[in-house]
């Protein structure tokens, strides 16, 4: 019974991300980059108080693309790179209201690229933050007791998915350009 009360938001979750025209796991998107800025979505209250920090997935998403070569972009040097790609951490949780199951989240997490575009038909036009590329979506429930340790898991899978489609873009890629 328990399971069928949060099946509506689990497919709520994986349902709101379709909608996309085009095919965004290209890696020709990715071929030149010199890196990424890393934005993480704010969290709500309750998720920090069950330990989950968006700093700490801020951390953990940089440290990793500094680990496998790719430069991390600063404020400055985003605001200058043609495109300004982000790389951007997408952290949905919903914690359940029945008293009895109070510290289940139904969670929704997937990383996207955004970069600058221009439109074809009128090349003068930027769209700015459009997503270029997107990792798998990840789905599913998590108890609080191992929120933290899951989210920061999930996470790290994205973000590999991201780092392995760089790297095949850009082989010989070297992050001091």
């Amino acid at each position: 019974m328990r399971t069928r009360a949060w099946l509506p938001i689990v497919l709520l979750l994986a349902l709101s991300s379709l909608g996309f025209a085009q095919d965004t796991r290209d890696t020709d998107v990715l071929r030149g980059l010199a890196g990424v800025a890393v934005a993480v979505n704010d969290l709500k209250q309750e998720v920090a108080r069950d330990g989950l920090l968006k700093a700490q997935l801020q951390t953990d998403v940089e440290l990793r693309l500094r680990k496998a070569g790719i430069r991390v972009l600063t404020e400055d040097q985003w605001f200058i790179e043609p495109g300004q790609p982000t790389l951007s951490v997408i952290v949905a949780l919903y914690k359940g209201s029945d008293p009895k199951i109070i510290d289940v989240y139904a969670k929704s997490v997937k990383v996207v690229l955004r970069q600058n575009v221009l439109l074809s038909r009128k090349p003068s036009t930027i769209i700015r933050g459009a997503i270029t590329w997107e990792s798998s979506l990840a789905v599913g429930v998590s108890n609080s007791t191992i929120l933290q340790k899951d989210i920061r898991d999930t996470v790290a899978d994205r973000v590999d998915e991201f780092i392995n489609a760089f790297l095949a873009a850009n082989p010989g890629y070297v992050s001091g350009r």
